[in-house]
């Protein structure tokens, strides 16, 4: 390991710290926390004062920081941090809580651009509409979660118990998505996860009536249109608004298709202020590290991907056509 400076480590820290919290919030927080006076934490964020071992302990506590994310990089370690080990997911609200608190962050980097691997439909994706979105949120409930309430649950959009979700979660993730500036590889078998999620619960008896299965599936048939119409655009917008007026307040969407890399669901956030992975371990639940190494590994990885994949965004109109064609017709094919 490289020696380590503990002011530099501090300084990367607290700029950690104030990236999380906002620059004007972390003064006074850190005073409660710390039982400081204001003068006694500028000492500390501008290095004229080393954090004791009990302050820094106080701080990892309280935010659920791993202190080793801020070493110097060891050549075969990296940290990550995974809430479910201690915190299990008890409902939907505090899992899409906990992402629109990552997205608010994302949110105030200026410079930010996010790099997105995933073998299946983005979830974001399926946020365009309030049932799609809502049975997907149950199928994470029922399958991945556990939840006790949807064991005997038949899935209704209208009836589902957290159904007040999609206005005050799920639209402002989607926009708070829309917004951000993408890198995405997608591949053949996009929509194949969702589909056997339908077929699944159709089959078991969880969908209230077979019309709903069929309303899944017109939907995901009208989000194949509109994402082809995105990556037309380069942009991103949400099904049902006007691209030409969205474009101005949309993120780019920079689409590749992935043809033969395998691929986990990766999100890179890559700033001059922000960097970190997110990698999905037992979807939806996923993994966050800061660790420098792993992150300089994981852009060279993504830039080395998108030099073998096909673009498909914008210029790449034979091969966007192709693309889309196929998913279209998985769609068109698909029975339950």
């Amino acid at each position: 390991m490289k020696e380590l400076d503990s002011r530099v480590f501090q300084q990367k820290l607290l700029h950690h710290l104030a990236l999380l919290l906002g620059e004007k919030s972390l003064v006074p927080i850190l005073c409660d926390l710390l039982h400081l006076n204001k003068s006694s934490v500028y000492n500390r964020l501008k290095g004229e004062k080393l954090l004791s071992l009990e302050e820094l302990l106080l701080i990892a506590n309280q935010f659920g920081i791993s202190l080793d994310a801020f070493l110097p990089s060891a050549s075969e370690k990296a940290t990550f941090r995974f809430k479910p080990l201690t915190t299990p997911v008890r409902n939907c609200r505090e899992y899409l809580t906990e992402i629109v608190s990552n997205f608010k962050l994302f949110n105030d980097v200026p410079d930010l651009r996010v790099w997105f691997s995933t073998s299946t439909l983005p979830f974001f994706h399926h946020l365009n509409f309030r049932e799609l979105a809502l049975f997907k949120i149950f199928a994470y409930a029922r399958i991945n979660w556990q939840l006790p309430y949807t064991e005997s649950l038949r899935f209704d959009p209208a009836t589902f118990p957290e159904r007040d979700m999609y206005e005050s979660l799920m639209k402002p993730i989607l926009e708070y998505y829309n917004r951000l500036s993408t890198v995405e590889f997608w591949s053949d078998d996009l929509y194949d996860n969702t589909l056997r999620q339908i077929k699944y619960f159709a089959n078991a008896g969880q969908l209230a009536d077979n019309s709903i299965a069929e309303m899944l599936l017109e939907q995901l048939q009208t989000l194949c249109v509109h994402q082809y119409e995105m990556a037309k655009q380069g942009h991103k917008w949400a099904v049902g608004t006007r691209s030409h007026v969205s474009a101005k307040y949309s993120g780019t969407f920079d689409l590749y298709y992935n043809e033969i890399a395998p691929l986990s669901i990766t999100l890179l956030a890559e700033s001059q202020h922000l960097r970190g992975i997110f990698t999905v371990y037992d979807d939806p639940n996923f993994m966050f590290s800061a660790d420098e190494g792993l992150y300089g590994y994981t852009l060279k990885w993504m830039q080395k991907l998108k030099a073998k994949c096909v673009h498909i965004s914008q210029d790449g109109e034979q091969n966007r056509r192709a693309y889309f064609n196929r998913l279209g017709d998985g769609l068109k094919s698909f029975s339950c």
